[in-house]
């Protein structure tokens, strides 16, 4: 249960986060898969650490996918400028 929905926060995160932040070259696919990898690591280390309440391990998914997805539009060079 925890991971389904960690990969179902993590997915909208990471399709939001990237549709924030790109404009040249949009990758919706690999903004997906980083917000998946965000969530399920940022779930995993909250219910890791005894801290795993339903609603803290979503929080912490959801921040992590949206960082994580940040970290890869600014390193692949497809980020926004103001």
């Amino acid at each position: 249960m925890y991971v389904a929905t960690w990969v179902i926060v993590g997915t909208i995160a990471g399709w939001i986060t990237g549709r924030t932040l790109t404009v040249v070259a949009p990758m919706p696919v690999l903004d997906i898969v980083m917000g998946v990898a965000g969530g399920v690591v940022g779930g995993f280390l909250v219910r890791f650490t005894g801290h795993g309440e339903y609603r803290t391990s979503i929080v912490a998914a959801t921040l992590v996918a949206g960082l994580l997805t940040a970290a890869t539009t600014y390193v692949t060079g497809r980020r926004r400028y103001a």
